[in-house]
């Protein structure tokens, strides 16, 4: 079933380990989205960078990874943190919500990346 990412959320930038988690996120969000993958990135280290470029509205990380990940991304972005295990993520939003949810399922995560 495909569905859709509202125009408005724009892009997602893939940069979480492992990169099985990567790939298969990536692999689901082309079968559902079609196009909602901006990039994956191997590394982190031209974040700042690829943010200006490609201007996502999310960015998906590792929890806990490097915090100046982190404190590269815009307040325009908002910001996904998955535990490389899939048990725990967090959602820093633009308007500056931060949350946490366990066990966290692909009908949530889809929620997640398709809300305001």
């Amino acid at each position: 079933m495909k569905r859709n990412l509202h125009a408005a959320h724009g892009s997602i930038i893939l940069a979480n380990e492992p990169p099985l988690l990567r790939e298969l996120l990536a692999y689901t969000f082309e079968r559902f989205w079609g196009d909602g993958v901006a990039l994956q990135m191997q590394t982190s280290s031209d974040l700042a960078e690829t943010i200006d470029t490609y201007q996502p509205t999310w960015l998906i990380l590792t929890l806990d990874s490097d915090k100046t990940d982190r404190e590269k991304t815009a307040s325009s972005l908002n910001v996904l943190e998955l535990a490389p295990d899939g048990q725990m993520a967090r959602v820093k939003r633009t308007t500056g919500i931060e949350e946490e949810q366990e066990n966290l399922t692909l009908e949530e995560l889809f929620q997640i990346l398709e809300s305001d």
